[in-house]
């Protein structure tokens, strides 16, 4: 057996503003990174029997988004995105309308040089076009802070202009409004720039921004506490990074505390679960958006969270009702130490994925999130 080697990480700071908050494409050195972002997590385990709908619904998006902007702009295809679009399918099913339409694809890398069926149509077109206008946005705001070499302003520049334009016209054939979107994106941009003390200015744009997104498919208030989960789970994430290097952040402008972001988002996990399930029961999207979007969460923000992280935000921004503030979503750490172990247990499950043959150029999902030590859990290689 030829001896292992490492994949190469991405060597780059991934930021923290309410107007990168829709994606999380990362650029580094003028080079887009190939990766799976976005928050929600597509585990085998967690979607049993249907994770090959999951990966029928990723490779369409993806091939969308190359048909439309080129290959390279495949390597912003999210989670998120994809999730996106197979509620949008989920619903049409549950409402009487015609299964997703579906075409035979060629060999492809991330499947192993596996020939597959995939997605067509309206939900891959509205996947592609979530994921385009999140690798537009995080672009503009890596040349507006000065993460990227002005070397790469110009061509980096024309680039998010083009993948734009096609984020706009899939976004506007999939019914949505685009101009509400490019107003919310401008008022998040501001907010960053006056480091707001307000948490209703942070999380505000972006989760008008979601929600037109999601508001062709009557569920507007579910996209709203999307985009505040992930505006939070990102301040968390990237609290340390964010006073390292001066960046604005709402938990460093005083807008929250870190246990109020992690209430807020406890509160809006459960809610939109509970809204995905009693719109489209029994279905794909449900688990995506119950247990998927719950395991994805705890996966960023667990090694920030510790006992310290103690709240007392009685309310959402503009939602009634306490959020809950208990740790069955997220436990709390006792010390450094047990995220230290959880770190290391995390390596050693990848390490011994590899060593079994699992790439990460055949699985589809390589999560290394899973509780299990085998590798077919997280990839469709059955190695």
């Amino acid at each position: 057996r030829p001896p292992r080697t490492e994949p190469s990480p991405v060597q780059t700071r991934r930021r923290c503003s309410p107007s990168a908050a829709y994606g999380s494409a990362v650029v580094t050195g003028g080079l887009v990174q190939l990766g799976m972002f976005g928050t929600v997590s597509a585990c085998r385990h967690v979607l049993g029997d249907r994770h090959g709908t999951w990966v029928a619904a990723m490779c369409g998006v993806c091939l969308a988004i190359r048909d439309r902007a080129g290959q390279v702009a495949r390597a912003t295809v999210s989670t998120d995105a994809i999730a996106t679009a197979v509620l949008t399918a989920d619903l049409a099913t549950a409402a009487g309308g015609d299964p997703v339409q579906e075409r035979h694809a060629g060999p492809c890398p991330a499947r192993g040089m596996r020939r597959a069926h995939v997605w067509t149509g309206a939900p891959a077109t509205l996947g592609a076009g979530v994921s385009l206008l999140a690798a537009t946005v995080a672009v503009r705001d890596k040349m507006d802070d000065g993460e990227l070499s002005p070397v790469w302003h110009r061509p980096a520049r024309r680039w998010a202009d083009r993948i734009g334009r096609e984020a706009a016209h899939a976004l506007t054939e999939a019914g949505i409004d685009v101009d509400r979107i490019d107003r919310s994106v401008a008022s998040s941009r501001a907010a960053e720039q006056a480091r707001s003390a307000s948490i209703a200015d942070w999380t505000g744009p972006v989760a008008d921004a979601y929600g037109s997104v999601f508001a062709p498919l009557d569920l507007a208030p579910v996209g709203r506490r999307v985009g505040r989960i992930t505006l939070l789970a990102d301040a968390i994430e990237d609290l340390d990074d964010d006073a390292m290097c001066g960046r604005s952040n709402p938990i460093l402008t005083g807008a929250c505390t870190t246990g109020e972001a992690r209430a807020i988002i406890n509160h809006d996990v459960r809610a939109i679960g509970a809204a995905v399930a009693a719109a489209a029961p029994d279905s794909l999207a449900a688990l995506l958006w119950g247990p998927g979007l719950e395991r994805g969460v705890r996966s960023r923000i667990r090694q920030r969270c510790s006992t310290g992280c103690a709240t007392k935000f009685t309310a959402a921004p503009d939602e009634g009702g306490p959020p809950t503030t208990d740790d069955s979503v997220w436990p709390a750490r006792a010390d450094d130490s047990t995220t230290q172990q959880d770190d290391d247990e995390t390596s050693r499950r990848r390490d011994q994925r590899q060593d079994r043959g699992c790439s990460w150029t055949d699985c589809c999902d390589p999560c290394a999130c899973c509780d299990c030590d085998c590798c077919e859990c997280c990839c469709p290689c059955d190695c």
